[in-house]
């Protein structure tokens, strides 16, 4: 479930957006707000949204991993027990994993220099294709869809308090791909999922 419940939380991002974008249908109108005090609320409703988020972050649980190597093993521990036994409760039978055991050690950060090494020599492969993706998606993504509104007002002469109707499906595609497809990354894999789906339609 991990995967899934990653992406379905990043892709909460849209939900967010999702709500800006509809209240821009009223608080843009000329007969409610105007543009000048439409613009700001609107951009006020990301930082109530910010403050939501900052909340909530104080009661969504650590992953057990992050707490061994911050020190707080204990909490760890509770949290894996837990899960075990809810899987017991379930008629489970819980046996050793086929992958080898590894040493976490707590420390209070990691060395810039160990990052580098990271990158650049143990896992340079992973940085590369790690790097692909994110340019890929700041080019053919993000640089048109931030743009988006520009180009309804500017190129295509659409009211700004319409705008929002056109960002809406946007929001809705963005959330239901994670929601609806991120189970596969979890069963076919993420490596299957991101390189060899395109392959693998081919060969079919």
């Amino acid at each position: 479930m991990r995967g899934w419940t990653d992406l379905v939380i990043n892709g909460s991002f849209w939900i967010g957006a999702a709500i800006g974008a509809a209240a821009t249908i009223v608080l843009l109108n000329p007969d409610v707000l105007g543009y000048e005090l439409g613009w700001r609320a609107a951009f006020l409703i990301g930082a109530l949204l910010s403050i939501v988020i900052f909340f909530m972050r104080m009661w969504i649980p650590e992953s057990p991993r992050w707490l061994v190597i911050h020190g707080r093993a204990s909490e760890a521990e509770a949290i894996v027990a837990g899960i075990e036994s809810k899987l017991v409760k379930q008629g489970y039978v819980l046996t050793e994993g086929p992958f080898p055991k590894i040493r976490l050690h707590s420390r209070s950060h990691t060395p810039l220099r160990e990052v580098a090494k990271t990158l650049f020599r143990t896992q340079r492969q992973r940085t590369l294709v790690g790097l692909s993706l994110m340019v890929a998606q700041a080019f053919f993504y993000n640089a048109i869809f931030f743009t988006y509104a520009l180009i309804l007002t500017d190129f295509y002469d659409v009211p700004a308090d319409h705008v929002g109707w056109y960002i809406l499906p946007f929001t809705l595609g963005n959330f239901l791909g994670p929601l609806l497809l991120g189970k596969l990354f979890d069963t076919i894999g993420r490596r299957i999922m991101l390189t060899d789906i395109p392959r693998m339609t081919l060969h079919r």
